[in-house]
């Protein structure tokens, strides 16, 4: 909503993301994330294992201060929910269902959230 009324805002770049106390490590996320595609998918498909010769970062941080100090924007959902949602869509997504209705379900699902948070831009 302050995005649309404060031109002096508009159209800059914000980042969106979990709060730092929701952190986790890139192999806890694809586990996590697995969880919601393995009955469905071939398992070794689905494998998740550490390896000596791929480097991957531990930590993948996205910078949200900008957006909770000039937006004063907050998170909806904790790890758990997104993780759910976000496992959910793909698992869709590659299943061939329709991801346009799935996307605006889980949209209004997401409103729906903030709204019983009472956040800003629900009001």
């Amino acid at each position: 909503m302050k995005l649309d009324l404060d031109y002096q805002i508009n159209g800059e770049a914000y980042n969106f993301g979990p709060r730092s106390e929701q952190n986790r490590t890139v192999l806890e996320l694809i586990k996590d994330l697995s969880k919601f595609w393995a009955e469905d998918f071939e398992n070794d498909l689905f494998e998740v294992t550490e390896s000596q010769n791929f480097h991957e970062a531990g930590l993948l941080k996205l910078n949200c201060d900008k957006a909770l100090h000039q937006l004063a924007w907050v998170p909806v959902m904790d790890y758990e929910t997104t993780i759910q949602y976000t496992g959910e869509w793909y698992k869709k997504f590659y299943l061939g269902e329709n991801m346009v209705n799935f996307t605006n379900y889980q949209i209004q699902s997401y409103e729906k959230l903030a709204s019983k948070r009472s956040l800003i831009w629900t009001v």
